[in-house]
């Protein structure tokens, strides 16, 4: 209810949240519902994959906006992106690699990369990568290989070249 207030009070443009947030908003009284939330151009969802039943609430929720999801950590900043053109048609997607990442590689258990469609542990780098977990060594060690960074996700890649996250 919270969200929807500040969103018409401060005419918010954007706002990035996680899907229990806009699961929050879906459900909210319809007291807080009628809230004029026209001001919102573009919505980011994070942190947890979005439904498609979720995703076409969202839309109708907050008509003509473009809805991204988005995939990184807080090591390695964001890796990937799924752009309003891909919502529905690369569903379960976390997108592509995102503008500024400068590798994705979906590695074996021997650090070898997979085929595409393969399922393997993602890794990646970028410039907001960090250098290391603080007075943790042996687990900086065990989140990098050759320089790329692993939240310990496990990922596919499909033909098109969007990446699909299978465990946690």
């Amino acid at each position: 209810e919270e969200i929807l207030e500040i969103i018409e009070r401060d005419k918010i443009s954007f706002v990035s949240l996680i899907p229990t947030h806009y699961n929050l908003i879906l459900n909210a009284p319809q007291e807080a519902k009628k809230r004029d939330v026209s001001s919102i151009r573009k919505l980011l969802c994070s942190s947890a994959p979005g439904r498609k039943s979720m995703k076409q609430a969202v839309m109708a929720f907050f008509p003509g906006v473009k809805l991204y999801e988005a995939y990184g950590s807080t090591e390695g900043g964001m890796v990937t992106i799924l752009k309003p053109e891909y919502q529905m048609s690369k569903l379960g997607s976390i997108g592509f690699e995102c503008i500024g990442s400068d590798f994705l590689k979906i590695l074996d258990i021997d650090g070898n990369e997979v085929p595409i469609g393969e399922i393997g542990e993602l890794y990646s780098r970028g410039p907001m990568l960090f250098d290391e977990y603080y007075k943790l060594p042996d687990q900086t060690a065990e989140s990098f290989k050759d320089g790329l960074f692993s939240a310990g996700d496990m990922a596919r890649q499909d033909e098109d070249g969007f990446y699909y996250l299978v465990d946690r």
